[in-house]
């Protein structure tokens, strides 16, 4: 015979460090539950910095840990409060050390209490300051290429705000001939170079050509090598008396590692067979999260008159990023690495003299189309479908440019537009590109740093023939910032 027992009710006590402690009265099945819901009380630890502030003397990386299993760690670098919509933290990230900087960090965990906010203020070590304006106007050289001439006929050239034009594309071939038409024809080409030769010198103005392009390494290659050099210098010289040009632009794209040798016999022969000449070398912008500047640019600093920085077209959906502007001044972090800053910076690290060095402005910008719509987001599932020459400033402005779209983001001196919905012929999601208030910016930044100056891709792209009253309204802020006026 079976007896029948009364289950009888228990009393339980739960305690935890963040919620107290209680007593209660429950059934041996409610145990799990009443387990869970002390969980939902539990506050998720604050974050832990390393190091948690201090003085920077340089570039410092800081690293956070959360004591809370599976909890998401999301951080500020600007003093505001972290939310889930900041940044998610997912490994070390370096400050720049330039700048005192407030870091804010809340880690969350569902079914808890976000924890409370860690803080930690970082200040920077002042450095000497750089050098004052040099005596020398900075360049804002500007390019002219033969492909984009049905934008921007020579009679259209602006020089007043002008120190050099740079004009092309003349392309080695590998046996050391050069091949002169200007993306245009046998004919046109050489008049069109001609033409704007004369008409720089007639404003008192300095012209170049530029000599290669992206795409053209195989080609630099066989007309550098040693069996091909000397023809291939006095191919040049040649060509500068017969175009009456000052000097060359060297677009060596890319330039690897095997071909320093090359090209550093070519700029000493270049500058043997033509003291005054002028020589510039345009190189690519820095991600400081794994590329250095090596010693071989300091040398070649020896023998040219500039070494210029293509800060353009610097952010993509790249592996590891967020969505990002394609020509910030500044706002450096490990998942938005490309600015003029920080190439600036790696670039004078070097050694390089600041006042042979000159930072690029884009007169384009990109179309990112996908689920990004404004830099700092998640680039998965995006893409940039059009940028250089089909995302002109022109364009941009006609075609795509509302004020409702328009935004500026402070942090990097960069503007973009926004279309949720896709906006314009190409539905861009988020346009990123350059604008009156950021050149000013980076002019503003030329002059502060004692650079030397600035290079413009393209001018075609930026000129505005409708605009009666300016039509080349970017080059005269670069101008206005430089000048500080």
């Amino acid at each position: 015979m079976l007896r029948y027992s009364r289950v009888m009710p228990m009393l339980i006590a739960l305690s935890c460090s963040a919620c107290g402690s209680s007593t209660v009265t429950a059934q041996p099945g409610e145990l799990k539950t009443l387990e869970q819901e002390s969980q939902i009380r539990a506050t998720v630890a604050t974050p832990v910095m390393s190091p948690n502030g201090g003085t920077m003397n340089g570039p410092t990386t800081v690293t956070m840990t959360c004591s809370t299993s599976g909890a998401s760690i999301y951080y500020t670098i600007d003093g505001t409060t972290p939310s889930q919509t900041s940044r998610l933290y997912t490994g070390p990230f370096t400050l720049m050390g330039d700048t005192n900087v407030t870091v804010k960090a809340k880690a969350f965990k569902r079914r808890m209490t976000a924890s409370t906010i860690a803080s930690a203020d970082f200040t920077a070590v002042p450095t000497t300051p750089p050098p004052p304006p040099l005596p020398e106007t900075p360049w804002i050289a500007g390019y002219y290429v033969g492909y984009q001439r049905y934008l921007y006929p020579e009679s259209a050239v602006d020089f007043s705000n002008l120190t050099h034009l740079i004009v092309g594309r003349v392309l080695p071939r590998t046996d050391g001939s050069l091949n002169t038409a200007l993306d245009l024809d046998t004919t046109t080409g050489p008049t069109v170079a001609k033409r704007l030769a004369t008409l720089a010198h007639q404003n008192g103005k300095k012209a170049l050509l530029m000599l290669g392009g992206a795409g053209e390494a195989a080609n630099w290659v066989g007309a550098t090598s040693p069996t091909n050099r000397s023809k291939f210098v006095q191919n040049l010289i040649t060509l500068l008396n017969d175009w009456g040009y000052d000097g060359l632009d060297l677009d060596w794209e890319p330039l690897t590692t095997t071909d320093y040798p090359s090209m550093l016999a070519i700029v000493q022969m270049l500058r043997q067979a033509r003291p005054d000449i002028i020589l510039s070398v345009p190189v690519g912008w820095i991600n400081p999260n794994y590329e250095v500047v090596d010693s071989f640019y300091l040398t070649l600093t020896d023998y040219v008159d500039r070494i210029n920085i293509m800060s353009y077209g610097m952010a993509g959906p790249w592996s590891g990023w967020l969505s990002w502007h394609s020509a910030a001044l500044k706002g450096f972090s490990n998942r938005t690495p490309s600015t003029i800053e920080t190439s600036v910076a790696a670039y004078t690290r070097t050694g390089i003299p600041r006042q042979k060095i000159g930072v690029g402005a884009g007169f384009y910008g990109s179309c990112w189309k996908g689920s990004v719509t404004g830099p700092d987001q998640e680039v998965t599932g995006s893409n940039v479908i059009a940028a250089d020459n089909t995302m002109s400033y022109a364009n941009i402005l006609s075609k795509y440019y509302s004020a409702t779209a328009y935004r500026y983001d402070t942090a990097a001196e960069s503007p973009y537009l926004t279309f949720p919905n896709g906006g314009g012929p190409l539905a861009c999601t988020f346009v990123s590109y350059e604008d009156e208030r950021s050149v000013y910016a980076k002019g503003q930044y030329i002059r502060s740093q004692g650079l030397g100056g600035v290079i413009i891709w393209t001018l075609g792209q930026g000129y505005l023939p409708g605009n009666t009253s300016n039509t080349h309204p970017l080059v005269r802020e670069i101008q206005r910032g430089i000048a500080g006026t």
